[in-house]
């Protein structure tokens, strides 16, 4: 008798570690089930103490759950009853601002009314010298109708648009091809354009020549000055070459203020030769604002490794 009772304890305890180490194997879903098995019917299922742990705290856990899902949907009714009423209350104040907004054709006339004012009136102009198309391979015409279509819609944006023009301009070449084929409605543009050089068309002494090889540092826009950008683009940059030409016509030249307000950082190319955009949005910014810091974080992008002092 004594015998029989310790196999048939030891069949027990071997049992219970049987199911001790079922309960660990068992994948996490597999668990759930089980417990939720157990839950329903606790008399059906002998459970080890671990396991009955196991679905203590996970019914712990799941009821915390269905408590935060109650305040969520609490806290979205009230926020949503508090935007109904905001809503009665600014219904009338709210439909007034709506009739008062202005459409997309009446905006259109008042860009068109500010860029013609722009042209009419006295002011800085600002002028991108085409002469140099025969320096450049079709992709980097290319690039420069690109260019030009950008900064026409900086200067649409503007509170105060620029007057813009476009010298040497012919148009039987690749830049007026490429600036149609790229550009909708170029032909549209509050541009003046030309096909003469921007001697020609301006006086020697009104025109100031912008490279970023001169020693003279732009210190201002002059309402009288006709200021000329490069219209050029060269990826193996042939550093002199637009003050070269500047020079030879005799004209005033400028560069930009970079080294006066900005300074260099741990990493950068550190080449001041920037995009025709972005020589204009600089220019742009300062008419618009009189802040050189504002019109050079407009202009210059971070990669060349400058920022603000």
């Amino acid at each position: 008798m004594a015998t029989s009772k310790t196999e048939e304890q030891k069949e027990t305890n071997q049992s219970d570690s049987v199911k001790q180490e079922d309960d660990q194997d068992l994948p996490e879903e597999s668990l759930k089930t089980s417990w939720n098995e157990a839950s329903q019917n606790p008399n059906d299922l002998p459970m080890s103490r671990k396991a009955k742990r196991k679905l203590e705290h996970f019914e712990r856990v799941r009821e915390a759950h269905k408590l935060k899902r109650r305040q969520r949907k609490e806290e979205r009714r009230k926020v949503k009853e508090l935007h109904q009423e905001q809503g009665e209350h600014s219904g009338v104040a709210s439909a007034a601002n709506c009739s008062n907004r202005p459409t997309k054709k009446e905006l259109n006339q008042q860009i068109k009314k500010r860029m013609q004012e722009a042209m009419d009136g006295p002011g800085p102009r600002i002028c991108i010298d085409l002469s140099m198309a025969h320096t450049m391979n079709t992709k980097e015409i290319h690039k420069l109708a690109g260019q030009i279509g950008r900064l026409y819609g900086s200067n649409r944006k503007a509170e105060k648009p620029l007057h813009l023009w476009l010298s040497s301009l012919d148009t039987s070449g690749q830049i007026y091809d490429s600036c149609v084929k790229r550009n909708d409605g170029f032909d549209n543009y509050l541009i003046d354009k030309s096909d003469k050089t921007h001697t020609e068309i301006f006086k020697t002494e009104d025109i100031v020549y912008l490279t970023p090889d001169s020693t003279n540092v732009l210190e201002q826009l002059e309402s009288d000055k006709v200021y000329i950008i490069g219209g050029l683009v060269d990826e193996t940059p042939n550093k002199f070459y637009t003050l070269t030409n500047a020079k030879d016509h005799g004209l005033q030249t400028a560069r930009m203020p970079i080294d006066e307000y900005m300074k260099k950082t741990p990493s950068g190319t550190y080449n001041k030769i920037l995009t025709v955009n972005q020589v204009f949005d600089i220019l742009l910014t300062l008419h618009n604002t009189g802040d050189w810091k504002q019109a050079l974080s407009a202009g210059v992008p971070p990669r060349i490794g400058y920022v603000l002092r």
